[in-house]
């Protein structure tokens, strides 16, 4: 999808082999801040769990709403770009064999997700730019074989990249947050929660709230 686009998919499923199954770009060599904007509603879309299933490369302005992922190895992938909105997602893994999936990892800045609802992603959010709002993130791991090691957020940015998460529920993971980098890290309103029964499972009851890899000045 390239340019200026409304795109309603009105609930048709997607099902998709391919390396990635959507790529989304709005601009090429420039950064064209308005002219070109692209919106996503009702996209439904399946992949066979090795796959990336919606990437957003040079992509600036551009709204995904309303929409369903299912089996994948990275749900979407925000490769570059900037005021990303993205809204009221449902992402789960079915295969039970598939343990290391990603939700979302991103690249971007600038932008916003919320109302994000994921099930069974070994990494909820994989975060490596700043400046980006997380509103109302939920993800949960019903599957005990994803538990071990897996994170709610992995932040990975650097100094001065900053992320703000508003009423994050980190719901059955081992590790609720991850950081690495001088970046900083906000958050307003966190839920953490382990199953017992994952717990009795698996055997491993060690995880972290947040664990930071790095160094501290003041």
């Amino acid at each position: 999808i390239y340019g200026k686009h409304l795109v309603r998919f009105n609930n048709s499923q997607i099902i998709t082999s391919a390396n990635v199954g959507i790529i989304v770009q709005t601009y090429q060599t420039t950064q064209d801040h308005w002219a070109e904007r692209v919106y996503l509603y009702n996209l439904n879309i399946k992949g066979n769990g090795t796959n990336t299933l919606l990437q957003f490369t040079k992509a600036s302005k551009v709204t995904l709403r309303d929409s369903t992922f299912w089996d994948f190895n990275v749900g979407i992938y925000c490769q570059s770009g900037y005021g990303l909105v993205i809204q009221n997602l449902r992402m789960e893994i079915l295969d039970q064999n598939n343990i290391t999936a990603t939700g979302i990892i991103t690249e971007s800045g600038d932008s916003t997700y919320s109302d994000i609802v994921m099930r069974d992603c070994h990494i909820g959010m994989d975060i490596r730019n700043g400046r980006n709002y997380i509103n109302r993130f939920h993800p949960w791991i019903y599957n005990s074989d994803v538990f071990p090691n897996s994170i709610c957020v992995y932040d990975k940015t650097g100094v001065s990249a900053n992320n703000v998460f508003n009423d994050l529920y980190a719901d059955s993971f081992h590790h609720a947050i991850q950081k690495t980098g001088g970046g900083q890290l906000l958050i307003k309103g966190l839920i953490a929660l382990q199953l017992e029964q994952i717990i009795t499972d698996t055997g491993i009851a060690n995880g972290y709230l947040v664990y930071y890899e790095g160094s501290y000045s003041k």
